[in-house]
């Protein structure tokens, strides 16, 4: 069954995923969200909580301001959208396997593997992004256009192994790195 959850009030939020309530809210993730979900055994950091999350169709927040590292690693999530983010970290959702929409209106720099391997992941508008780490879309196989207007830096590998990659607009653009666009179409 797939479920969403909405609210600005992170303990609901917390508090719905743990029950796993099959609501047909929409999913925020108010800032702290990872710290509330408690419960998380010993010797696990909180971040790696979120890869227990199962059907959770799409990530809404308007006030979250970035993403942490290795937040969503391997989440089933399809869709996100947060218009707030300007940081996307490292690995923030690496192998999100069922990832194919991304939108961060004011997202400034996406992280070394933020997006690696999402082979699903068809959708992505950013078009405040300045810096596009290392690695961060590698292997993004359903990704077959890129339009980054205010994109400075793509740094190695970025767009490595993106088969489907065959439209690439980068106007600002003045840095690219080795292999950023390797093995694409």
């Amino acid at each position: 069954m797939n479920y969403k959850v909405s609210g600005d009030d992170l303990a609901f939020v917390a508090d719905a995923i743990r029950n796993k309530g099959g609501t047909s809210l929409s999913l925020s993730f108010p800032d702290g969200f990872v710290g509330a979900l408690g419960d998380i055994p010993t010797g696990v950091d909180p971040a790696y909580a979120i890869c227990t999350m199962k059907n959770v169709m799409s990530i809404v927040s308007g006030s979250a301001p970035y993403v942490n590292d290795l937040t969503f690693y391997r989440a089933q999530v399809q869709a996100v959208d947060l218009p707030q983010c300007s940081i996307v970290g490292t690995s923030a959702f690496y192998q999100c396997s069922s990832l194919a929409q991304v939108s961060l209106s004011i997202c400034e720099t996406v992280g070394s593997y933020a997006f690696y391997k999402c082979p699903s992941l068809s959708q992505i508008a950013m078009p405040a992004c300045t810096t596009v780490g290392s690695y961060a879309f590698c292997q993004c196989l359903s990704l077959s256009q890129i339009t980054l207007p205010s994109c400075e830096v793509v740094e190695s590998s970025a767009f490595l192994d993106c088969s489907s990659l065959s439209q690439i607009s980068l106007p600002a653009c003045t840095t690219v790195g080795s292999s950023a666009f390797g093995y694409c179409s």
